[in-house]
């Protein structure tokens, strides 16, 4: 990832790179939109210090797999940062 490329771009990105054959999905979302249950497809920019949320899953022999990661590109706001 990098500043820049969009939501749309970052999930292409991770189509190519996970190349298997498995049914999958992925998912992501920026800044704000991280916060909404189901994101948005409105263009999203990724931005220095803005979170970025992934999630994806795949489903193998009827087994349903799920991971979710935030993380934020650069340094964090001090307001984002847990104590």
């Amino acid at each position: 990832m990098k500043v820049g490329m969009t939501q749309r771009d970052v999930e292409d990105l991770l189509e190519r790179r996970t190349e298997t054959g498995i049914r999958r999905r992925r998912h992501v979302q920026v800044g704000e939109f991280s916060a909404f249950p189901h994101g948005s497809v409105k263009p999203q920019g990724i931005r220095e210090a803005r979170s970025c949320l992934i999630d994806g899953g795949c489903s193998v022999e009827g087994y349903a797999s799920d991971i979710t990661r935030t993380f934020v590109l650069g340094k964090a706001p001090d307001k984002t940062k847990t104590k």
